[in-house]
């Protein structure tokens, strides 16, 4: 009997609720959360409906933070939150301590998934906090392994290495073995990183030892896995860990993710090897085979069980890359038909930037080949029929040489459609990448100008004079809520400008603290709501950074406060459309007509607006970009001429 099924019948047998039911359920739902998400949840909403009935705080805590674990498991990020922040309140209320370090450093682990490291740091710095403070050991050791791995996601190496340090000693010190091994092996990686080989090798020796202690097989994979980056220089080296770190892959799930990716390593070892020419420099090794052409076909065996698993399981990260490597050695072979085969998956997976009339030029291309030689072989055998039938004793020295000539031809037409696709596909690569060169230049010049039109030297000098201005008044709190807000929407755009996509609701908080800055600084002369889609997650959409600032900017100069009135209103809204989303920037202002292109004496409205053209530049990068859908912009009037409407709608995006 299975032990869900054991559970199953202490819970036949004990119908009563009362914390023990609870607990069998909880253990039930916990049992769940790894084969069943489903039944997982079903079992936890019952087993917190049971805590609340008999108000059970700590059964209520426990199962709320195990919903938020779920809903994180199913990257629902915004319900997760709510749960641990709940488990949270619970235990806080209650005195519950632990309870609360957990969910601390759950909520952490939620926003470095977002993305959000500045948060994922706020969160793990203060569970380290109240671990110290109640000198709960355990806890303190593994936030510190958590603040390094977010240290590591802001590729801050020194302070990740700082910090795994410090949890490895401190599992040290408790001589907890498993923790040990764990910290050993996050360390080594960090030292990886830093390119510090021998350093990282020392504490793989000591993570794979304590693993094997423990007869954990999946740990000594992905530590075996690890001590091949290491020996990259020493291919013979590398491919030694490999193999045993294939052996133990194969024994536990030969399709999982990281299987995959040691199967395709396997095959890329072999195929640097042939590559760079490196048998020389190896010599011989009991795992690469004596010849180059041995080695080229052990390349493409385990890169071609690679991509085939690769397929089976939709691992599309692992496809795209040993594709590519696979391609490269085919090319190298010679074998441009099936190097061309494997560049096109991986050209669309990366969705290439050539266009589709190359595309469809290479098909036309080598579907013609194709034809020709299926025509060269049919004009030959009806050549060689007439002369069969006809001359076959008196000719037959005329047929064997017009065999060979024939042969000759064929082999020569072949040589030069080799030459052919070969020099295409260089082709296509330069063009691809002279494309990408373009782009990213004219992204990069887009985006600068986004950053100044959104923090310009007048809007800057206009803020800090509102600031000045209250303080003068002896209004400190207004003054106060200026300078705060001043400063978030300063560090939202800073952070917002480092990357070319951020997620929608970052972009909408810098937005609403623009907003309102404008409209303290003009006295509140305008009223604005912020509205979006009931089922329109923010967290889940990826926008190009200050994109929509712009629209607002010249709502609230060039319509709202040119010619004041008293129920001046600017909307922002957010819809959800069936390929992605739409932002609407309204106003009631004077109009387009007369907004955009007159000023009001005094005012400082601008005559022109830059932001405008840096929009349209950036909607025709992302309609480059992403050829299959379109992004549009657009400015008209409201509705009798009063007023205008912006809008600007996306694909859905994602990170390149």
């Amino acid at each position: 009997m299975s032990p869900i099924d054991s559970m199953r019948l202490v819970l036949l047998n004990n119908p009563a609720v009362d914390s023990n039911s609870v607990k069998t359920i909880f253990r039930m739902a916990k049992a769940f959360s790894v084969v069943d998400a489903d039944s997982s949840f079903h079992y936890a909403t019952r087993g917190l409906a049971m805590s609340q009935k008999i108000k059970w705080n700590k059964g209520i805590a426990t199962l709320y933070d195990l919903i938020g674990t779920l809903y994180s498991n199913n990257s629902d990020y915004v319900k997760a939150r709510e749960y641990y922040n709940l488990a949270y309140e619970v235990n806080r209320k209650s005195g519950n301590t632990k309870g609360e370090i957990v969910n601390t450093i759950n909520i952490g682990v939620v926003c470095q998934r977002q993305g959000d490291g500045v948060k994922a740091l706020e969160y793990a710095f203060k569970a380290l906090k109240m671990a110290q403070q109640t000198k709960d050991e355990d806890y303190t050791a593994l936030i510190y392994g958590n603040i390094s791995d977010v240290y590591v996601f802001n590729a801050d190496y020194a302070k990740a290495i700082s910090y795994s340090l410090k949890g490895y000693q401190e599992y040290k010190r408790l001589e907890n073995t498993a923790g040990i091994a764990t910290t050993a092996n996050q360390v080594a990686n960090v030292y990886l990183q830093l390119n510090e080989l021998s350093k990282s090798e020392q504490y793989l020796t000591e993570s794979l030892d304590l693993y094997t202690g423990m007869a954990d097989k999946t740990g000594q994979a992905k530590v075996l896995s690890n001590l091949s980056l290491v020996y990259d220089k020493d291919k013979g080296k590398k491919l030694e860990y490999l193999f045993k770190a294939r052996k133990l892959y194969d024994e536990l799930n030969p399709l999982s993710t990281q299987s995959i990716t040691n199967m395709g390593n396997i095959g890329g070892t072999y195929a640097e090897i042939v590559k760079y020419a490196l048998k020389d420099s190896i010599g011989h090794h009991s795992l690469i085979p004596a010849t180059y052409a041995g080695i080229r076909d052990k390349a493409t065996y385990y890169l071609n069980n690679a991509i085939s698993a690769s397929k089976q399981v939709e691992d599309l990260d692992n496809l795209l890359y040993f594709s590519e490597n696979l391609a490269q050695l085919q090319e190298l072979n010679g074998q441009y038909k099936e190097a061309l085969e494997n560049y096109k998956t991986f050209w669309q997976l990366t969705d290439s930037l050539y266009s589709q009339e190359n595309k469809n030029k290479l098909a036309t291309q080598e579907a013609e080949f194709l034809f020709q030689q299926k025509e060269e072989k049919y004009k030959t055998e009806q050549q060689l029929a007439k002369l069969k039938t006809r001359q076959i004793y008196l000719y037959g020295s005329i047929i064997a040489v017009l065999i060979c000539s024939v042969l000759l031809y064929i082999l020569n037409r072949y040589r030069l459609n080799q030459l052919r696709l070969k020099n295409e596909l260089l082709k296509i690569e330069s063009e691809k990448k002279a494309k990408e060169l373009l782009y990213q230049s004219q992204l990069s010049e887009s985006e600068l100008k986004a950053i100044r039109s959104q923090m310009n030297p007048h809007f800057i000098f206009n803020v800090l004079n509102s600031i000045e201005s209250y303080i003068m008044d002896n209004d400190k709190k207004t003054a106060s809520r200026l300078v705060q807000k001043f400063a978030s929407l300063s560090r939202l755009i800073l952070e917002n400008s480092t990357r070319s996509l951020v997620t929608a609701d970052k972009e909408w908080k810098a937005l609403l603290l623009y907003t309102e800055l404008e409209a303290i600084r003009y006295s509140n002369s305008f009223t604005y709501k912020f509205v979006k889609d009931e089922n329109l997650a923010l967290q889940t959409i990826l926008l190009p950074p200050m994109l929509i600032q712009p629209l607002i900017e010249n709502a609230i100069l060039h319509g709202l406060i040119i010619n004041t009135q008293p129920d001046a209103q600017l909307e922002v809204a957010f819809r959800k459309t069936a390929t992605g989303v739409c932002i609407t920037v309204s106003d009631n202002g004077i109009g387009i007509d007369s907004g955009y292109t007159r000023t009001k004496q005094g005012t400082g409205v601008k005559e022109t607006s830059m932001g405008l053209v840096s929009i349209k530049e950036r909607i025709e990068i992302i309609n480059m970009q992403h050829p299959t859908t379109e992004a549009t912009f657009s400015i008209k009037a409201g509705e009798n001429g009063k007023g205008t409407v912006a809008m600007i709608c996306l694909p859905a995006l994602s990170k390149r």
